[in-house]
C-alpha cells in the first residue's frame, strides 16, 4: 500500500494532477468476486485481484498457477519475462487494462496435522478462498475437497477446527496472522500465487495516451519494487515460521514422486481443457527445461 500510494503520488505530479488514484485497502470494498462486480457496474473503477476469481472470465490469468510446475523464483522470472504479455493480452481484450502483476511468492501447505505424503493429505481439511474455483480445481486434481471461506474466516475456522490446514506464501501467512495456529509446513513449492493489478479499459482509455504511459510506467515500477521486497522476505518469513516452532516437513524420494505424477496428470488436464492453450504451455515447458540445464 505505501509503494501504491507513493506511485499515485508520483503520478498525479507527473500529470499535473490530471490522474488521481482512491485505494480501498483491508478488504472494506468486498473480495474479489464482489470487487470484480463493481468494476462491471463502474462502483470501482479497478483493483488488485487473485487469479482465480478472475480465471472464470479469462482462464489464461491463471497460467503460472499450473500445480507443482515451478521450483523457483529464477523459473518463474524466466518464463514471465515471455508470457506476461500473454496476460496482459488476454485481460485488454476482455476489458481491462493491467498495471502489474505482482507476484506474492509460492504458496505451501501449512496444518495443525503432520501429513506430508498425498495420501495423509487426502484426509485433511483444506481452506481455498470462497468462490475461488480455480483453486478448489487444482485440490480437486490431487483428490482433495476443498473447504471454501472468505480470507477474512480463516483464522477463526483454524481455531474452530472448521478447517486444518491451508496453502498460502508464507508471506501472507504471517502477515494474517495464520501461523500462530499451525504446527507443520511441508516443504513442497505447490503453486506459484499472483496478483492483477487492473483497471476498467473504459476508464483507462478516458486518459491522454501520454497519461496512460505515465500511470504504465509508474505503477510497472512500483510493482517491480514489492516483488523484489516479496522475495526478500520469503527467506525471513521462513527462519520465523521456524523460530515459532514450525516443523517442517521434507517428502521423501517415493512421496514426491507421488504428489509430482498427480501434479503432471492435473496440468495437462488444465491444457486439455483449454485453460491453458497448449503451444504456451509447451513453451514455458521448453523455458524451464533451459534454466533447469544451466
Amino acid at each position: 500500500m505505501n509503494n501504491l500510494r507513493s506511485a499515485a503520488d508520483e503520478i498525479g505530479e507527473k500529470t499535473d494532477g490530471r490522474v488521481s488514484f482512491k485505494f480501498y485497502g483491508g478488504g472494506v470494498m468486498g473480495d474479489d468476486n464482489v470487487v470484480l462486480r463493481k468494476i462491471r457496474a463502474r462502483q470501482l473503477h479497478g483493483g488488485i485481484v487473485q487469479t482465480g476469481p478472475l480465471s472464470n472470465q479469462v482462464p489464461v490469468v491463471s497460467l503460472y498457477n499450473l500445480p507443482m510446475k515451478f521450483q523457483s523464483f529464477e523459473e518463474i522470472k524466466a518464463v514471465r519475462s515471455k508470457y506476461d504479455e500473454t496476460l496482459i493480452t488476454a485481460l485488454r481484450d476482455r476489458g481491462f487494462e493491467t498495471l502489474g502483476i505482482p507476484g506474492l511468492g509460492f504458496a505451501y501447505a501449512l496444518s495443525t496435522k503432520e501429513a506430508q505424503s498425498l495420501k495423509k493429505a487426502r484426509n485433511l481439511k483444506i481452506w481455498v478462498p470462497k468462490g475461488d474455483r480455480l483453486s478448489a480445481r487444482i485440490l480437486n486434481s490431487f483428490g482433495i475437497n476443498a473447504v471454501p471461506l472468505s480470507p477474512v474466516d480463516v483464522l477463526t475456522g483454524l481455531q474452530t477446527g472448521l478447517i486444518d490446514t491451508i496453502a498460502a506464501p508464507p508471506v501472507s501467512v504471517v502477515a494474517l496472522q495464520w501461523h500462530t495456529q499451525v504446527s507443520y509446513l511441508v516443504d513442497i513449492p505447490f503453486m506459484y500465487i499472483y496478483s492483477l493489478f487492473i483497471v476498467d479499459s473504459r476508464r483507462f482509455n478516458q486518459l491522454s495516451q501520454e497519461d496512460q504511459e505515465v500511470v504504465r510506467d509508474v505503477f510497472k515500477a512500483a510493482v517491480a519494487l514489492s516483488e523484489a521486497q516479496n522475495i526478500k522476505d520469503h527467506q525471513e518469513t521462513w527462519e520465523v515460521l521456524v523460530s515459532r516452532g514450525i516443523e517442517i516437513l521434507t517428502p521423501n524420494a517415493a512421496e514426491r514422486k507421488d504428489w509430482q505424477l498427480v501434479a503432471s496428470a492435473g496440468r495437462q488436464s488444465w491444457v486439455d481443457n483449454g485453460i491453458v492453450p497448449e503451444d504456451v504451455y509447451e513453451g514455458m515447458t521448453n523455458i524451464l527445461d533451459e534454466v533447469r540445464a544451466n
